[in-house]
């Protein structure tokens, strides 16, 4: 184990097995100092110790400052032998990194604001339906919060929010404006984009689509899934035929690859953290205000569970 924590080769890990592991793990741990009660035999806990570090890892790679500290104090926890001190002290380690990481994605403001969504009195409705897991039901969501005709105030913000993420920014900003300004700009679920935009005869359909008569937006989500069938292959194989501007986004709960290079990576944080873009400019209608307070909720109870309730009971001040 002790390669773990100074191995330079690091895989992306499955963000749904890491965080099983991890709440596993977090919830059959004791208080700070004691001893480890029984773990669910089903986690392999022994056998898979080594690699939920370096899932960790991975995860937190993208932060250099945080990166080096972990490895650092998993280096020490792993040399004193004791693994009941070892397991606490990772875990605190992962929690503390992990509120970093969210406070960095978001900001102070942000976070006001989402904790002010969070304290309204709106029940998580996708919650009370069992579907908060539901990768059809987030995608039905984000496509009522990025289309402007739904979400006025959200939706623009967002948009733009989310562009600015891809490469050719600056032309991708001008885009959605133009678009936002001719109302031009439609949003779609299940998009088929084999018949309607190239040639092909196989029927394929995209998540969710953002398009003009001038680009080609489109966003693969996965909850509890991973990518299958090379799927972001398979679209952009079509997209990069099209004569108009076109981008990928590959949306997961942290942020994973896409197969297909072509597709940005973008993690739940980072989509949570767009939508907020408008609480700092602007005042939200009521109806967004409420379907934004339950599904802030939502994920706060699922696919951001870790992030947002740490952050809760961390307090804004951090």
């Amino acid at each position: 184990m002790g390669g773990v924590a100074s191995s330079a080769a690091v895989t992306r890990s499955d963000a749904d097995e890491l965080r099983a592991l991890l709440d596993a793990l977090r919830s059959g741990l004791a208080s700070r100092g004691s001893t480890i009660p029984d773990i669910p035999a089903s986690i392999g806990i022994q056998s898979h110790l080594a690699e939920t570090v370096r899932d960790v890892l991975t995860a937190l790679a993208s932060q250099s400052f945080a990166t080096h500290r972990v490895r650092s104090e998993i280096s020490a926890a792993v040399r004193s032998g004791d693994q009941a001190t070892m397991l606490s002290e990772l875990l605190d380690t992962v929690t503390s990194r992990w509120i970093d990481r969210t406070v960095a994605i978001l900001g102070p403001r942000k976070i006001q604001n989402l904790s002010r969504l969070l304290d309204r009195r709106v029940p998580d409705f996708l919650g009370l339906l069992d579907l908060a897991n539901d990768e059809n039901r987030h995608s039905a969501l984000l496509r009522w919060t990025l289309d402007p005709r739904t979400a006025p105030t959200v939706g623009p913000a967002t948009l733009v929010a989310l562009v600015a993420r891809l490469d050719d920014a600056v032309s991708w900003t001008a885009e959605i404006r133009r678009a936002l300004k001719t109302d031009t700009l439609s949003v779609h679920r299940e998009y088929t984009i084999a018949d309607e935009w190239t040639d092909e005869t196989r029927l394929e359909r995209i998540d969710l689509v953002v398009s003009s008569p001038r680009f080609l937006l489109a966003i693969e989500n996965k909850v509890r899934s991973r990518e299958h069938g090379e799927q972001t292959q398979r679209y952009w194989a079509w997209l990069e035929k099209l004569s108009i501007l076109r981008a990928g986004i590959f949306l997961s709960p942290s942020g994973m690859p896409a197969i297909s290079p072509s597709f940005t990576s973008m993690s739940y944080l980072e989509m949570l953290s767009c939508l907020l873009d408008a609480t700092l400019t602007s005042d939200l209608t009521v109806e967004e205000e409420i379907i934004m307070a339950s599904y802030v909720k939502t994920l706060a109870g699922g696919v951001l569970s870790a992030e947002l309730q740490a952050i809760r009971r961390s307090g804004s001040s951090r």
